[in-house]
């Protein structure tokens, strides 16, 4: 978790997906955790939780393999967190809590650890580090009042997550209902660009595209064929509305 921490990985939802897999690792560094899993975790889509994590791959701060049932369907992937860059695998998370242990500041040595044989010193130092990085910006956010993005801020954040949510009208749909969601007030409008996003995303899926070059994308999208050899897009549009159909008729039973 320290090293999840302190990684300096240049995007705060990539480094939310690190503390997520981190906070899931035994003690080899080891873990298995599905992409829902760590997608319910970080509030952020299971499509964004994927990307982040094959950013990460690359730029050397896990591992990952795929993991196969014996029937040959795909189980969650198995991830190894990495040190320096890529360059050495956490073999035992004690090493990692004792490195970050002896970096804590002088003011903690006025604290004396407890005299019972059965609390080690590492544990001691480890939860208040843990709690000092973790709970302060709760805290903080608990203190400030909820302050109205602008829709510079707001076009920033969906940039950054990809996102396809127009910031145009998200600012214009919370101004009328003076930044309420039904009858609770709006706490996090970050979190509320994700909601949309996901929810656009998801009507996308429920529909054909009007637009013939982006049908073999669509259908890529939602598990659907491609397009056959001598196909016209109306043939392929009549297809893959009725295998859609099917698909979706299935799914319910």
């Amino acid at each position: 978790m320290f090293f999840a921490l302190k990684a300096v990985t240049g995007n705060p939802m990539r480094k939310a997906v690190l503390i997520g897999l981190a906070d899931n690792t035994n003690n080899d560094g080891v873990c298995f955790p599905s992409y829902q899993h760590i997608a319910d975790k970080t509030e952020m889509s299971k499509r964004s939780v994927i990307r982040h994590v094959n950013d990460l791959e690359k730029l050397g701060f896990i591992s990952k393999q795929e993991r196969h049932l014996p029937t040959g369907f795909n189980r969650s992937n198995t991830y190894r967190l990495m040190l320096n860059g890529g360059k050495d695998p956490i073999t035992d998370i004690a090493e990692i809590v004792i490195h970050s242990s002896d970096r804590v500041s002088p003011s903690s040595d006025r604290v004396s650890p407890p005299t019972s044989d059965r609390v080690s010193p590492i544990t001691y130092h480890s939860s208040n580090l843990s709690l000092k990085r973790v709970r302060e910006p709760h805290k903080e956010n608990n203190n400030n009042e909820f302050k109205k993005p602008s829709v510079a801020e707001i076009k920033n954040y969906c940039e950054l997550i990809n996102s396809e949510v127009s910031p145009d009208r998200f600012h214009e749909h919370y101004e009328k209902t003076d930044w309420y969601s039904g009858n609770q007030k709006i706490k996090d409008w970050q979190k509320a660009v994700r909601f949309w996003d996901e929810k656009k995303r998801e009507k996308a899926k429920l529909s054909l595209p009007q637009d013939d070059s982006k049908l073999e994308g669509w259908a890529k999208s939602v598990g659907l064929r491609g397009p056959r050899a001598g196909e016209t897009f109306q043939q392929y549009r009549v297809a893959l509305r009725t295998e859609f159909n099917t698909k979706s008729n299935e799914g319910k039973r």
